[in-house]
């Protein structure tokens, strides 16, 4: 998967399906990764495999106030974003 130039990520949907498989690959290449899901603890287990490298933030994206504090939180925790993936 060629992610040229991507460093920091946040990924929404990091809990299954399409958002959880490309946020496995950004991990597995060393990339720092936002994992964006409602529920954290299913985020867990990417964490512990990543610990240096990967987040989890809660978050509704039907919520917009959610929306914001969460990427203004994963920019601030990453120093900057370099992509955003929609899962």
């Amino acid at each position: 998967m060629p992610v040229i130039g991507t460093q920091r990520v946040l990924v929404t949907g990091a809990t299954s399906g399409i958002g959880l498989a490309i946020a496995t690959r950004l991990l597995e290449k060393g990339r720092t990764v936002a994992l964006v899901g409602r529920d954290l603890k299913k985020i867990e287990s990417l964490l512990g495999q990543y610990p240096a490298t990967a987040f989890g933030l809660s978050c509704d994206l039907r919520d917009n106030a959610q929306v914001e504090v969460v990427a203004q939180g994963a920019h601030d925790r990453m120093n900057g974003l370099d992509g955003l993936v929609h899962g």
